[in-house]
């Protein structure tokens, strides 16, 4: 039996199947974490201060880049987990003064403090920004990391960081982290640019640190260090509903072999009166029949192949035998049609979006995802966010103020003033003539 022949780059003939096989690039699998939690383990590093001991982040420290890079190829995850940053923030940041009425506690907006307002005006990065990062790790992550400066007993900056950039030091034997490390480039940490730095974990203000870093973790799933979103239950879900679509793209950028079935006889393209002379005639003969061969399969291949060849006609022409009546043998192409919904992988698909959907928790209508073909109407849209400010928030918003209220007691920013986010509350027209109107905010307090 023939060997497959390379007569371009990435074109391929079977000879003995009479085939031309493309073979295109298609997207490079993502080296995708199948940890179970956050894979924690010891390991040994060289820091800015002496060799520690470190909890990983994942088979290969790097847990939050490739957690990441999971969502970011999935066509519904990225939105679902938008939605929940973007309604746990609200609209803002806002200060109550808080006060009890027969025995109710009730909030009152007001203006932010002027040390407050002072404080922020002078970040580097706007305290609206640091806001969406916090969040935004927390919701993909389960943990968020600000490191603070302090001058005096006044804390004078704070910024948001990233969690792909930090690590904890082991638990010392009073089960205390003390200390995080801080690489641009965990994959790389070990050259010099990249070496850890190390950052004092936030000890409470009676030891008044100059500069710290204060790690808050959301530890309904944890392994005692990080955080583990509720979410990453669903990873496989998410990478099965990932590869599909890759599946039925590369299936019509490559789907020429199974389009048409061409045959070509085996002489086509061989001179038989070039045979009949001298030797160095039928070598040339050979030659020629090679490079013909290799020239038409090529222009074949452009012509048929791709996604943008789609609906071309193919016209040959033919001789007859008249002596026997017959067309001489020939080149034939028989269009196939084949089925490239396949039905199995697309319900597979529906089905994976569903479990991916359950897994956020967040209902699908307020992601503008379609479910059973269709959005949902403003009586659920209207009913499914008022749900989710009301249950789903609390706990995620008193996560975030963590980070302004150590401020706010480090610098004294006013007894009896508490942080909290402005919502929006949808009303049906009825009730608000566009639909919405500012959130009471003693309904949940």
């Amino acid at each position: 039996m023939s060997k497959p022949q390379r007569i371009s780059e990435n074109t391929y003939i079977l000879p003995g199947a009479a085939s031309v096989v493309s073979f295109n690039r298609g997207n490079k699998p993502i080296d995708t974490a199948a940890d179970s939690g956050n894979a924690g383990k010891e390991i040994k590093i060289s820091s800015d201060k002496g060799g520690f001991e470190i909890w990983r982040w994942g088979k290969r420290n790097n847990l939050p880049t490739e957690r990441e890079m999971v969502v970011q190829d999935n066509n519904i995850m990225g939105e679902l987990l938008a939605t929940k940053r973007d309604i746990t923030l609200g609209s803002g940041l806002q200060c109550y003064q808080e006060s009890y009425q027969d025995g109710q506690r009730v909030l009152t907006p007001v203006e932010h403090p002027a040390a407050a307002k002072d404080f922020f005006d002078k970040l580097k990065v706007p305290i609206h920004r640091q806001l969406n990062t916090i969040a935004r790790n927390l919701v993909f992550h389960a943990n968020y990391f600000v490191e603070y400066v302090r001058v005096g007993n006044e804390i004078v900056s704070m910024k948001a960081q990233e969690c792909r950039n930090w690590r904890p030091e082991v638990m010392d034997n009073d089960g205390v982290i003390n200390n995080y490390f801080f690489s641009g480039n965990w994959k790389k940490y070990t050259e010099k640019k990249y070496e850890p730095k190390m950052v004092p974990a936030y000890k409470g203000e009676e030891a008044r640190q100059l500069r710290f870093v204060l790690h808050v973790k959301d530890d309904l799933l944890n392994d005692e260090y990080l955080g583990i979103p509720r979410w990453w239950g669903g990873r496989t879900w998410i990478e099965v509903a990932n590869v599909i679509p890759v599946f039925h793209l590369n299936n019509v950028r490559n789907g020429y072999a199974i389009r048409w079935h061409i045959e070509i006889p085996k002489d086509y393209f061989y001179d038989y009166s070039a045979a009949m002379q001298t030797a160095d005639a039928r070598k040339s003969a050979a030659d020629k029949e090679k490079s013909d061969k290799e020239t038409f399969l090529t222009t074949l291949n452009n012509f048929l192949a791709g996604e943008e060849q789609a609906g071309r006609a193919l016209v040959t022409n033919y001789e007859i035998n008249k002596q026997l009546g017959k067309e001489f043998p020939g080149i034939k192409v028989t269009a196939l049609n084949p089925d490239l919904k396949d039905e199995a992988l697309l319900k597979l698909f529906d089905k994976s979006n569903e479990a991916n959907m359950s897994g956020s928790g967040v209902h699908p209508t307020l992601a503008a995802i379609q479910t059973q073909g269709k959005l949902s109407s403003g009586s659920e849209i209207l009913n499914a966010f008022n749900m989710y400010v009301a249950i789903k928030t609390p706990v995620a918003r008193e996560l975030i103020l963590e980070s302004i209220n150590l401020v706010h007691k480090a610098n004294q920013w006013g007894e009896g003033l508490v942080w909290g986010f402005r919502d929006i509350q949808l009303k049906t027209q009825d009730q608000a003539p566009n639909g919405a109107a500012p959130a009471d905010p003693n309904a949940a307090a």
